[in-house]
């Protein structure tokens, strides 16, 4: 087969061969013998798809598996004006990629030198970054460069999506269609097939806000509190509504109007329903088609997206679940948690037309070229980006690229970056992003020779923030509140107005690791509970009671349902065996903590009364020990209500991990004490000042029961 191909094909072109992995290269060898016939372009300084199995070794290796080709230097540029040129020539020895191969030849630019300018600037924070940019937008289009002509790249899609926001609110044409799941009229269809399909009705809290509709917030949720009462699912739900005597005439009317939109159309599948709405029943697409502007324009290209990805997918059913619409939701879900959605974000050829300000990774650009390309957010940490760990290597003898290669990668990043533009070049960072400082990017220090000023020079771009509005201080709280609840403010204050201001349901996506570790910990506490009344649950019992909430909360269709039924098993096992002194368990107290704006609510998981009079308080823990897990703010909690306890008794504080058999003493100072503690005063003080913004994050917010209502960016 390989001589009949060679003697088939006398002449082989690959073009980006540092791009192609090395099980890739091998083959091309077999192929292409000693490489006599064989034409290939590569570049090592723009090898940026290791990620993906690229293997920029090939280049390095080409003199060694083709002797018989020549291997010859590119001498000239023709894309960048000379001041550009200069940056990433200044760049390219210094770089790991160079190394190894043939000897850096310093590039000639073949344009002459019309008016090239490189920017190195500073700003005070992220939004006189964004305000700097877009002066520099406006001053290249004020001297004839379109809007289209003109580039951000930027490290990754968090920051891209944080610029464009910035320079949206400035007023600039970008088109970035950013995360499609997370935009705001991509928000409200998923909101609308949730009200169809989910039978809770969490989607009316969004839908209802549509301007056709306009129901006030109390009529949903004294809707959503009917329909759990009588036990009438969603979309069902909202005829009930024409006979509620507290649900005012406009909510009535409004949603009336909803129940007619979505009339015999909960069986039919999320395109159908979706095209149906926007095109025949409802006005939303309506209000939208007026807008002319970029941002509409990108708006109605982000509906387009979405629908014909509606159109296109065919999620596997998930066992139990019949309803497409349901199933297209979890599908959702599973392509936010795992980052899948990031192909949905490439723009159709046919929106090129569009004149506005390109929005790209770095990645995306390769092989792109603007007249000004803009380089923000040049700060440690965020380009280069932190090494990751490799969640999952390659298998053992498998051919691959270099294993640690991180560094290099990130080099080559930044060289593709640098490369783009053919006029302008703008580098920027800021000194501060969010509440935290920012120091340059290692990578300016490799060009600080070529750049005008250093990375480390004085603000360019001063703040634009107006100054800080001192809001008084709120009048502490006169009822305590539960532990769990300022959790969750801490982790999102967002989902906390859902669930403890609305009342919404505490449901989650989760998966079956969690489902597992609920369903034990659900049992503990009812073995604690009955220890405390005297009644100690013996392994039967224990057993049974697990065997209750398996069935009604446990992973039941998951794959290793049956791995964590029994990991459950041996867990509820252990604690129901463990042996205890002859005082037993004390009845678990319930302890308030008090903060500057109020006290604290919890319950100890464990409190066993030793044989000398001391007690040992304990928080349970289901999974495997992690050293992050003394540093949690609920153990100054537990420190400081024991101490504050009966003084007369002495108590230990410790964390037992049940799956490990193994226990850690918990041994605060003041210092770290009073500084959990104010993280509980810091989130009662946003409930009373009702500071319910989201707090978005790529790995929780997939799972939230209220990932699809939620505003995220948008004005909350």
């Amino acid at each position: 087969m390989r001589d009949t191909l060679r003697s088939t094909y006398l002449h082989v072109l690959v073009d980006e061969y540092q791009d192609v992995n090395r099980a890739s290269g091998l083959f091309l060898k077999e192929l292409a013998g000693a490489g006599a016939g064989l034409w290939v372009v590569g570049d090592t300084r723009q090898a940026i798809y290791r990620f993906r199995g690229a293997a920029p070794a090939n280049m390095r290796r080409f003199g060694e598996d083709f002797p018989g080709a020549k291997v010859k230097s590119l001498r000239y540029n023709y894309r960048s004006q000379p001041a550009i040129v200069d940056v990433f020539a200044g760049l390219a020895p210094n770089m790991r990629a160079s190394r190894g191969g043939p000897r850096f030849v310093r590039w000639e630019p073949k344009r002459s030198d019309s008016g090239g300018r490189v920017l190195m600037e500073v700003a005070d924070d992220l939004a006189a970054e964004a305000d700097g940019i877009a002066k520099e937008i406006e001053r290249q289009r004020a001297s004839g460069m379109p809007y289209s002509q003109q580039a951000i790249l930027c490290r990754s899609h968090t920051n891209l999506g944080r610029v464009a926001a910035e320079l949206e609110g400035l007023g600039v044409p970008v088109l970035y269609l950013g995360n499609l799941f997370e935009r705001p009229e991509v928000r409200d269809m998923l909101s609308l097939l949730s009200l169809a399909s989910e039978p809770d009705g969490r989607g009316l809290v969004r839908v209802a806000r549509f301007p056709e509709y306009e129901v006030p917030l109390n009529d949903v949720l004294s809707l959503l509190e009917l329909a759990k009462e009588r036990n009438v699912p969603f979309p069902d739900a909202l005829d009930l509504a024409a006979a509620a005597t507290n649900i005012s005439t406009q909510g009535r009317e409004g949603l009336a109007l909803l129940g007619r939109h979505l009339d015999g159309m909960r069986h039919v599948r999320p395109w159908t329903l979706l095209t149906y709405y926007l095109f025949e029943r409802s006005r939303y697409l309506a209000t939208l088609l007026g807008d002319q502007s970029v941002a509409g324009q990108q708006l109605l290209l982000a509906l387009y997206q979405f629908l014909q990805f509606a159109h296109e997918q065919r999620p596997a059913a998930p066992s139990g679940v019949t309803d497409a619409k349901l199933r297209l939701l979890r599908y959702i879900r599973q392509l936010e948690i795992y980052g899948d959605e990031k192909q949905l974000r490439q723009l159709p050829a046919w929106a090129d037309d569009i004149e506005a300000v390109r929005l790209l990774t770095v990645h995306a650009s390769k092989g792109l070229e603007f007249q000004a390309v803009y380089l923000p957010v040049l700060g440690r940490g965020l380009f280069p980006a932190r090494r990751q760990g490799q969640p999952c290597p390659p298998p053992e003898g498998m051919v691959v690229s270099d294993n640690d290669d991180h560094d290099e990668e990130e080099e080559c990043l930044f060289f593709v970056g640098l490369s783009r533009a053919r006029d302008v070049l703008c580098l920027s960072r800021a000194r501060r992003y969010g509440a935290q400082n920012s120091n340059a990017s290692d990578l300016l220090d490799k060009i600080a020779g070529v750049l005008p000023g250093t990375p480390s020079g004085s603000v360019t771009w001063p703040s634009t923030t107006p100054a800080t509005v001192v809001v008084a201080e709120p009048t502490p709280a006169n009822e305590p509140f539960a532990v769990e609840d300022l959790e969750v403010y801490l982790r999102c204050p967002r989902q906390y107005f859902y669930e403890s201001i609305l009342g919404l349901s505490r449901r989650r996506e989760d998966s079956g690791y969690v489902e597992f570790h609920r369903c034990v910990y659900r049992v503990l506490r009812w073995m604690a509970e009955e220890r405390a009344s005297g009644n100690p649950a013996d392994e039967t019992a224990a057993l049974a009671y697990l065997a209750e909430v398996w069935e009604e909360q446990g992973p039941q269709e998951h794959p290793f349902q049956e791995l964590y039924r029994t990991s459950a098993v041996n867990l509820v096992e252990r604690a129901a065996r463990r042996p205890f002194t002859s005082q037993g368990s004390a009845t678990k107290p319930t302890w308030e903590v008090p903060v500057p704006l109020g006290l604290i609510r919890f319950i100890p998981d464990h409190v066993e009364v030793l044989s000398d009079g001391s007690e040992v308080v304990e928080r349970l823990r289901t999974g495997r020990p992690t050293k992050s897990e003394v540093g949690k703010d609920i153990y100054a909690l537990y420190v400081t209500a024991s101490q504050a306890a009966e003084p007369r008794v002495r108590r230990t504080v410790q964390v037992r991990y049940l799956s490990a058999e193994q226990v850690d003493p918990i041994d605060l100072n003041p210092g770290p004490i009073n500084t959990r503690l104010n993280h509980y005063n810091e989130a009662i003080r946003g409930i009373l000042q009702q500071d319910f913004s989201p707090q978005p994050n790529d790995r929780i917010c997939p799972r939230c029961p209220h990932y699809f209502i939620c505003p995220l960016g948008e004005d909350a």
